[in-house]
């Protein structure tokens, strides 16, 4: 669940990423257990079967549980009265939104502007609607009353993340088909669990992933086998969440609540868009599976989760992917994948349908444009450090004889952006290239201003175009259309997010006042923009790059599955 768009910024339809005014998430919501009832002696419906249900099924074989999960009762009124789950072809399918405030309004809206293809039957939330409900519609406390009451075909899960797979079991042991908002789940077994839950009832799920049924996508994946080889894949984004943002509810920026594990963080909430969209480009380059995590978090202020992370994850193939992202950004970034290759690169503004594409790519459906122009500085790991020494007034963001960026080659010369083109010696060079060489203690060619004041941003298009993910779910429904984001196709993200929110994971590194600047509730890095753009352009975490406030990854390998 995510916030509004950004002042200034127009999102397209049906993305839930582009920052700014907080919405308020809703409270954990806890299933209640009907007297003497199990799921494993559920009623399973099917679509095959719906016609015919009886009141109870052997449980031959019940879908494993996630540790911690205590299954609820899914014999709802519609099983046991043998109401069929799927709609005749001359109906009109009925929708159901539990949690309906917050970024739920979000979906209120959109599913009436859905017209005739939809009827809203219900709506679910423990606290007063705000706008309230339309007229007509019903209003509940808790979702199990609106399932056994209003019987829906379909059911938007828009509630707080670790809630999830307690009520979308409860939906899928009722019949009803899942929009489910991401992050889906918390773990792989409860990835598994839900999954079970779904082959066993013969329903479906979509997850959230709007920018998923983007045109732009579409265009963007088509076009990576164009790069030839890639060397790397990279995510970033620079938002800025004040502290309003985590008082909106008891979990935002929590990790447990009231003894129970909870979700937030920047790479696992706001910007998991960031990190799916950037594993979905790698699954589509045909790197694998992601084996490998290194990460490193950052907080601003006494939450106990991340709003500012670079991850870096590495694939069967030895692809990396790096992703990095703040909460607490100077000038906005609205979220940038670039896949890299020999023939260029491509980068997907992803927030806004925006793209950018090299001449050479394969994509007939567009005119020709500019290719990504190279920043002017080629050494824009020195530029992060810089700026990012300045910030935490170290004076250490050497590169002291290196002089201007044009002394040691242009980004698009030989080389990597380290300084590495040749004749200019390697990042340790003594000379042209060390990052802690005596003398000024700061970086001639890139100054406070760091990275993002060296060069033009790439040349992006509008590529209009989205495909609601609720339509694709109804498209499914009543033609077998493919679902766009269905959750099987999520595993990887799943992975990243149960490897990031372990229990024994340490708490984020808390900056100090040397390195945030506070203006009543913001919070600014000042600098982070130069990192975030040196990490995404060197597939390198801070650690990497020299920053002086930077700590070393946390490094573990991810199972294989």
């Amino acid at each position: 669940m995510t916030p509004a768009e950004a002042p200034g910024v127009t999102p397209t339809p049906g993305t839930t990423e582009t920052p700014g005014a907080t919405a308020a998430a809703d409270p954990a919501v806890t299933p209640a257990v009907a007297p003497g009832m199990t799921r494993a002696t559920a009623p399973r419906v099917t679509k095959a079967t719906a016609s015919r249900v009886t009141p109870a099924v052997t449980p031959d074989a019940p879908p494993a549980t996630a540790p911690g999960v205590t299954p609820t009762a899914g014999a709802l009124p519609r099983a046991a009265a043998g109401v069929a789950t799927t709609i005749g072809r001359g109906a009109t399918p009925t929708v159901a939104l539990i949690g309906a405030n917050g970024h739920g309004a979000w979906h209120r809206r959109r599913i009436l502007s859905l017209g005739d293809r939809v009827r809203l039957v219900g709506l679910a939330d423990v606290r007063p609607l705000t706008p309230p409900a339309p007229d007509g519609v019903p209003v509940f406390a808790d979702h199990r009353s609106l399932l056994a009451a209003v019987r829906p075909d379909i059911v938007v899960i828009c509630t707080p993340p670790h809630t999830h797979l307690s009520i979308a079991l409860d939906a899928i042991a009722a019949g009803c088909d899942i929009l489910l908002e991401k992050p889906p789940v918390a773990s792989l077994a409860a990835h598994r669990t839900l999954l079970a839950a779904l082959a066993s009832a013969g329903v479906a799920c979509q997850v959230g992933f709007q920018a998923l049924g983007s045109e732009a996508w579409v265009r963007f994946r088509a076009a990576l086998p164009s790069l030839g080889p890639l060397s790397g894949i990279s995510a970033a984004a620079s938002w800025k969440r004040d502290d309003d943002y985590y008082a909106r509810s008891p979990w935002a920026g929590r990790r447990v609540l009231d003894g129970r594990p909870v979700i937030d963080g920047a790479l696992a909430n706001p910007l998991a868009h960031a990190v799916m969209q950037a594993l979905a480009s790698a699954s589509a380059a045909g790197a694998g599976r992601p084996r490998q995590l290194s990460v490193e978090r950052y907080r601003t202020r006494p939450i106990d989760v991340d709003d500012t992370a670079f991850a870096r994850i590495t694939f069967d193939s030895g692809l990396d992917v790096v992703v990095a992202v703040t909460l607490a950004g100077e000038d906005f970034i609205a979220g940038e994948i670039t896949a890299s290759g020999p023939a260029g690169s491509a980068v997907l503004e992803y927030p806004t349908d925006r793209l950018s594409l090299p001449d050479s790519a394969t994509d007939p459906a567009r005119e020709r444009h500019p290719a990504p122009a190279p920043p002017a500085h080629a050494d824009a790991r020195a530029a992060a450090v810089s700026a990012a020494g300045t910030a935490a007034g170290t004076g250490t963001a050497a590169r002291a004889g290196a002089g201007t960026a044009a002394g040691t080659g242009t980004a698009a010369g030989a080389g990597t952006a380290a300084g590495t083109a040749a004749g200019a010696g390697t990042a340790a060079g003594a000379g042209t290239g060390t990052r802690a060489g005596a003398g000024t203690g700061t970086n001639a060619g890139a100054g406070a201003g760091g990275y993002l004041a060296a060069g033009p941003a790439p040349s992006l298009i509008d590529v209009p175009g989205r495909t609601d993910l609720l339509t694709n779910l109804l498209d499914h429904r009543a033609s077998g259309t493919p679902l766009l984001v269905p959750l099987s196709e999520t595993i990887d993200f799943t992975t990243i997010l149960e490897a990031l929110t372990m229990p024994e994971l340490p708490p984020p590194h808390l900056l100090n006042s040397d390195t945030v600047e506070v203006d009543g509730p913001n919070r600014t890095i000042t600098g982070i923009n130069a990192v975030i753009r040196a990490a995404a352009s060197e597939l390198a975490l801070p650690s990497e790059l020299g920053v002086p406030w930077a700590r070393p990854p946390i490094t573990r390998r991810l199972p294989v599955s």
